[in-house]
């Protein structure tokens, strides 16, 4: 069973990824602020980050994408997203 958490604060959301407590993060045009710091945390842990369609997110300031622990549910989101 999967499950969509609904988080008020990016940054706490991405914490809970890199500390392995849930398995992705779906970012879609929140405040740079609110997501800068997590976004780093995450790449740090390992995590796979890529815009909507699957390439390599490299662009801190890149508002819309996709951050996961580098599962095979980093690709099955992406197909949802699509």
């Amino acid at each position: 069973m999967k499950r969509v958490l609904l988080n008020w604060s990016p940054a706490a959301g991405f914490c809970l990824m890199a500390s392995g407590k849930i398995e992705a993060i779906v970012n879609d045009r929140n405040e740079f602020y609110d997501y800068a710091a997590g976004k780093l945390i995450a790449r740090e842990a390992g995590a796979k980050v890529s815009d909507f369609l699957g390439a390599d997110d490299t662009n801190d300031k890149n508002d819309a994408f996709l951050a996961s622990n580098g599962t095979g549910i980093h690709e099955k989101i992406i197909e949802c997203l699509k």
